[in-house]
């Protein structure tokens, strides 16, 4: 699909990302997180490369390179990534959409996981009065 892709619109057109989007899901869950990590990087690349920033395509781009990176222990670039999603999804869907509030607990339990206990007190906070809003603590974290 990739190469019928790259020779149709060729190798930097935007709509290649989602391909690469869906081969590096493909890595993480067979484990391979080198791959996983390169084509999650190769669909920002794209997302960022675009006329008009695709912006669903680069917090989705991003938040796999967070799953990769916690998965190789790299918590300090999980941490970026998250915290670009966080900003993005405020940006694009505002403090009162769940998914705004679900980043910020990512954030947090990811915090949490790597020692970082005021990052992840700040962060769960914050998810927290987000929920404030009137969504379901329960939705809090996935």
């Amino acid at each position: 699909m990739l190469e019928l892709d790259a020779a149709t619109l060729g190798a930097s057109h935007p709509t290649n990302a989602e391909t690469h989007i869906t081969l590096g899901v493909a890595y993480e869950f067979s484990e391979d997180w080198e791959r996983a990590t390169a084509h999650g990087t190769r669909a920002l690349e794209l997302a960022n490369a675009a006329a008009r920033p695709n912006e669903a395509v680069r917090a989705v781009s991003l938040t796999n390179l967070a799953a990769a990176s916690t998965h190789k222990g790299d918590f300090r670039a999980a941490m970026e990534s998250l915290e670009q999603v966080y900003a993005i999804r405020l940006a694009t869907m505002g403090s009162e959409h769940p998914d705004t509030a679900r980043v910020a607990g990512s954030i947090g339990t990811l915090a949490h996981d790597s020692g970082d206990l005021q990052t992840a007190i700040r962060w769960r906070t914050e998810a927290l009065s987000l929920y404030g809003n009137g969504f379901d603590a329960h939705e809090a974290s996935y």
